[in-house]
């Protein structure tokens, strides 16, 4: 192959932020099996090596009182935040965020007003985003086959 056509060797990049969402039963906090797989994913990437700092955002669907939500919301982004802690993760490289039923990412309700529960429950939600710190980078990586071949 030409050298003019091959990309050169990828140089360190920037960390991609990652996010997750983790849902949650109806007027629950319990973290679910599911929830914990995932967190398990963020504890185990570069980004958090390379310290991230990790945004919570808890939500809920419109069923309940503006109150009762905003409690269930607060409950659950102290679910994960306090799950992180109990991993090792400082405090103060988390920042939680309470939205309640102000943030759905699908309708509560069908246009003809009945509950679309389908929505709920993809309200029903925790949002973690693991932002890498300002300049950290991959670690780097061996070369792939084809650039081991190049190179020889």
């Amino acid at each position: 192959m030409r050298s003019e056509v091959v990309d050169p060797k990828p140089t360190d990049r920037p960390l991609e932020p990652l996010e997750v969402t983790i849902g949650f039963e109806d007027a629950s906090a319990e973290l679910p099996a599911s929830g914990i797989k995932e967190l398990q994913k963020i504890m185990a990437s570069p980004q958090l090596t390379e310290g991230a700092k990790i945004y919570i955002g808890a939500h809920t669907d419109s069923t309940g009182t503006d109150a009762a939500n905003l409690s269930v919301s607060l409950k659950r982004g102290e679910t994960v935040r306090d799950w992180f802690m109990k991993k090792g993760i400082a405090a103060e490289r988390m920042t939680l965020v309470v939205f309640g039923e102000q943030n759905p990412v699908q309708p509560n309700a069908l246009s003809d007003g009945s509950p679309n529960e389908a929505g709920r429950r993809a309200n029903r939600r925790v949002e973690v985003r693991v932002i890498a710190a300002q300049g950290a980078k991959l670690l780097p990586r061996e070369p792939t086959l084809a650039e081991d071949m190049v190179d020889q």
